[in-house]
């Protein structure tokens, strides 16, 4: 069934330490980094049923995402060969 949901949109900084349970799913759109401490808060709300959609920033290293994302993201983030990363 589909229901009707409110977005919030925070910085990292304006989210601090917001409790996530309440929310059905966090975005993590176009972020060129994810700050230390965030990676350990989202394992946790997707572990507890959250949903998580990660969409980097243009400026992302998919090496940085897919080292510290490891165990929250689904999948690796696609590295270009030429990537001079």
């Amino acid at each position: 069934a589909l229901r009707a949901f409110t977005a919030e949109v925070k910085t990292f900084a304006e989210a601090g330490k917001d409790d996530l349970a309440p929310y059905a799913c966090v975005a993590v759109c176009q972020a060129e980094e994810v700050p230390a401490g965030w990676w350990d808060r989202l394992a946790e709300y997707v572990k507890n049923g959250g949903g998580l959609a990660v969409i980097p920033g243009e400026g992302a290293t998919p090496r940085a995402f897919n080292a510290a994302g490891d165990g929250v993201l689904p999948a690796l983030l696609d590295v270009p060969e030429d990537a001079s990363e």
